[in-house]
């Protein structure tokens, strides 16, 4: 589901910056999304407008460019799986080691990217 939504809203965003580079501001106003009502896209043309908005959509992407490696940990935080898969009878959180093949595996169970290696030479 929330790869869904991410989708359309990356969809709506990208519909707004081209019908923006085609028509100017005024028609990008005028020139809702197929899927949106024209309440809703003035809502959104709003937003998409704010100088505060685009200045954390840049700060977002310059974050996001200096990712070095990429994990399938979702939303949960590391601790979270720390103890998850921490021992039932002691209590012992396990250790960063137990916890990487968790956060860096795809579903199908390949390996994202380079990890693999990273996780052999670490172990």
């Amino acid at each position: 589901m929330g790869r869904l939504l991410r989708g359309f809203k990356y969809e709506l965003h990208t519909h707004w910056k081209e019908v923006l580079q085609a028509y100017r501001a005024t028609a990008a106003c005028e020139t809702p999304h197929r899927s949106v009502s024209h309440l809703d896209w003035d809502l959104l043309y709003t937003r998409y407008e704010d100088l505060a908005y685009q200045a954390y959509c840049d700060k977002a992407s310059q974050s996001r460019s200096r990712l070095t490696m990429m994990h399938y940990g979702g939303s949960k935080s590391f601790a979270q799986y720390q103890y998850e898969l921490r021992d039932i009878k002691t209590g012992q959180l396990s250790g960063r080691i137990d916890v990487y093949p968790r956060t860096h595996h795809r579903t199908m169970g390949e390996w994202v990217f380079e990890t693999r290696e990273r996780h052999v030479s670490i172990k």
